[in-house]
């Protein structure tokens, strides 16, 4: 298996980690007579598959293509009474492995995602470290090719205040088990149960470990950021740095991701 590790952090402050998988190229992604693979893969036997890999060959030899970052929808609102905050259409492959991250501000359940035909799974939810802002990570397989992404608040109670949404997708996901390890914290504290109250807003945070579990594997960070820019760390690519307005008030996600397997985050 080749695994994403997943990390969601929220100033003041929230984060989340998880892993996700693709398989080898011999187990790969299902597809259909003519769809299109991944680049260097064909669609053989029911699955994108390599040169000379064998469709009956359920193990593999490990060979094969890394998940491939495939693109991102985000919106995001401010000083807006909502309960409920949808994407613009969207296009995605069946069986694209979709990573939603919603920032909330005040600090507001995110009830549900619904879109693309999916059935979504929460990953972690987590209080900032003032519970001023909250931090939501979902994923889900795509099923429809295209539609919205549409998150519902609140218990879809109305409040006044600011949320963005931030959509990527991955081709090359394991169908059975995409997602492995998760973790998260604030800045009382790491995965657990760490405090809503008591926390301190800082410039920067640091995270000790998230093993991935194969060559291949890479780790997907979303961060809550206020109205701050932010920096990735070493060794990651900033996939999308998003505030929904320049105030102390704002919702905002900065999304990250290691290209290659990586130990630590």
């Amino acid at each position: 298996m080749r695994a994403v590790s997943v990390f969601v952090f929220a100033l003041g402050f929230a984060p989340v980690v998880a892993s996700c998988y693709r398989p080898v190229a011999p187990s790969g992604a299902p597809c259909a007579a003519g769809e299109i693979c991944p680049a260097g893969l064909a669609c053989r036997g029911g699955l994108c598959l390599a040169p000379g890999d064998d469709p009956l060959d359920a193990v593999g030899d490990g060979a094969g293509t890394d998940l491939a970052w495939r693109g991102v929808s985000s919106v995001g609102v401010d000083g807006t009474t909502l309960s409920e905050l949808s994407t613009s259409e969207l296009s995605a492959d069946a069986g694209d492995l979709l990573l939603a991250v919603v920032s909330v501000k005040p600090s507001h359940p995110v009830t549900q995602i619904a879109g693309l035909g999916a059935t979504w799974t929460r990953i972690r939810e987590q209080c900032g470290g003032r519970d001023t802002a909250r931090l939501a990570m979902f994923w889900a397989m795509a099923a429809a090719t295209s539609g919205k992404v549409t998150v519902t608040l609140n218990d879809g109670a109305a409040f006044l205040g600011s949320v963005v949404i931030s959509v990527h997708r991955y081709g090359g996901a394991d169908p059975v088990a995409p997602i492995g390890a998760a973790s998260w914290a604030n800045t009382n504290g790491h995965d657990g149960d760490p405090a809503c109250t008591g926390g301190v807003d800082t410039t920067s945070y640091a995270w000790s470990t998230l093993d991935t579990s194969a060559p291949g594997s890479l780790v997907f960070v979303g961060a809550h950021t206020a109205r701050y820019s932010h920096t990735p760390g070493a060794g990651f690519v900033e996939r999308e740095d998003f505030q929904a307005a320049p105030t102390s008030a704002t919702a905002g996600v900065a999304i990250e991701a290691t290209p290659t397997h990586r130990t630590g985050a």
